[in-house]
């Protein structure tokens, strides 16, 4: 018992380093973007450089709207919002650089967190209680769950169309997601943690519509959805899919910064068994895997030009 208090202390420590972290990167980056609206500084970057950084930060919250999920093909089909604490509102955070190459071609690498942490208690008449892979949860014990699915993503956009009012691209994406999922009894009993890294291949779409008065109009989608051992990156039928999709409207602060809202539906999903062979002790134990998430995340934003 004393080794495990350690360890989750230890643990509790370590997620307390890396929220003061991220909260220090928020400021940083607010700080950053500060002299351009203060001082109104004309451009980011020099006029007609081939080369462009243009950075992006996001912030706002994030509402679950629908999320399940079930590790085993006997287990517990698991409502993460009516049952897990996942109908609050969750702080939402995303950070981006664009890289522009020219005219016609840009690089972008984004970073984001989407980690829930939640707390429930097993109600005493659900008899059964919930079972998750190969470990049962009695009814009337207490759960620390916690579900994290941060991303990165690299993408390629080519801009078929651009002129000073009008921007139309297509590209491609290689996301790779940190999925890790635990459920955990309060009192430290019993857990069951399934962990996976892995990349994820996805198509993207861009356009952006810019008024004479400086206010702008946007639209971008990153979605795949595979269900065919030759599209899903391994050598048996598995499904999953992605989407990233955002309207955003903004304005010109002065010529080097923009300031806007979003409104983004954010999720994905897997379903079907893997046949990999347990390597690591916190992959899947069963391999059936039945997973769904839909959020939808309304942010306020800034992009340095």
């Amino acid at each position: 018992m004393g080794y495990y208090i350690k360890e989750k202390l230890y643990s509790e420590y370590n997620m307390t380093i890396i929220k003061r972290s991220k909260v220090v990167f928020a400021v940083l980056v607010v700080l950053f973007a500060l002299p351009t609206v203060l001082f109104g500084i004309e451009s980011f970057n020099k006029e007609d450089a081939f080369l462009t950084f243009s950075p992006y930060v996001e912030l706002g919250f994030t509402k679950v709207l629908n999320h399940t999920l079930q590790f085993g093909e006997d287990g517990t089909n698991f409502d993460y919002v009516k049952q897990g604490g996942q109908e609050l509102l969750f702080f939402f955070q995303r950070y981006s650089l664009d890289v522009g190459l020219g005219d016609r071609n840009t690089l972008t690498f984004l970073y984001q967190p989407l980690t829930l942490e939640t707390q429930t208690k097993i109600p005493e008449d659900k008899k059964n209680g919930v079972t998750i892979e190969d470990v049962t949860f009695a009814p009337g014990t207490g759960l620390d769950l916690k579900y994290g699915f941060d991303f990165y993503r690299i993408s390629y956009l080519f801009s078929f169309v651009r002129t000073d009012r009008f921007m139309f691209g297509a590209g491609l994406s290689l996301q790779f997601r940190n999925a890790s999922i635990v459920f955990e009894s309060t009192d430290g009993s019993d857990i069951t943690i399934n962990q996976n890294l892995g990349p994820v291949p996805i198509i993207k779409l861009k356009s952006e519509y810019r008024f004479p008065c400086g206010i702008f109009l946007g639209a971008e989608v990153d979605g795949f959805y595979a269900s065919s051992a030759i599209f899903n990156g391994a050598d048996f039928p598995f499904t999953g899919w992605i989407y990233d999709a955002t309207l955003q409207a903004g304005t010109e602060v002065n010529p080097a910064t923009d300031m806007y809202i979003s409104v983004r539906l954010l999720g994905g999903g897997a379903l079907g068994t893997s046949d990999y062979e347990r390597e690591i002790w916190t992959e899947s134990s069963s391999g059936y895997t039945e997973n769904d998430l839909t959020t939808l995340i309304f942010a306020v934003g800034a992009r340095l030009k």
